[in-house]
C-alpha cells in the first residue's frame, strides 16, 4: 500500500462534524487544517512514514545511489553485503546478519515512533 493512500484514508476519517464546527467558530480553513485536521492525520502520516522508511530501506537503487562515496566497499550496503557474505560464508552467516539487519530497522522504527508519538492525544 503507498503512502498517498495511507494518507487519503487518514482523511476520509476526519469527521465531517469537526470540520463544520471549526468553520461555525470562525476558524480560516488554513486554521482548520492546522489545528483540526493535521492533528487528527497523525497516525496516518506516522504509518505512510513507516511504510516510506521501510520501502526506501529495501530499495536497492535508492541506497545504491546514496552510498557511493569513495572508499572501503563502494556501492555496497547492508543488503547487498549480506549477499557477498552469504556468498563467501555460506547461508549461516548471512541469515545471522539478516536478523542483525532487520533488528536495525526495529530500532529504526522505534526511535521514530518514540519521536512522532502517533497515539498520543491532541490537546
Amino acid at each position: 500500500m503507498r503512502p498517498t493512500c495511507t494518507i487519503l484514508a487518514g482523511l476520509q476519517a476526519v469527521p465531517r462534524e469537526v470540520i463544520e464546527a471549526g468553520h461555525v467558530d470562525g476558524a480560516t480553513s488554513r486554521q482548520r487544517y492546522w489545528h483540526l485536521v493535521l492533528p487528527m492525520l497523525r497516525p496516518a502520516i506516522a504509518v505512510a512514514a513507516l511504510i516510506n522508511i521501510i520501502n526506501v530501506f529495501n530499495s536497492l537503487p535508492i541506497l545504491k545511489i546514496l552510498n557511493e562515496t569513495p572508499g572501503y566497499n563502494t556501492g555496497h550496503i547492508t543488503t547487498t553485503l549480506i549477499f557477498e557474505y552469504k556468498l563467501q560464508l555460506g547461508p549461516g552467516a548471512a541469515s545471522a546478519l539478516s536478523v542483525i539487519n532487520f533488528l536495525f530497522c526495529l530500532v529504526i522504527i522505534a526511535i521514530y515512533l518514540s519521536v512522532v508519538q502517533p497515539t498520543k492525544d491532541v490537546d
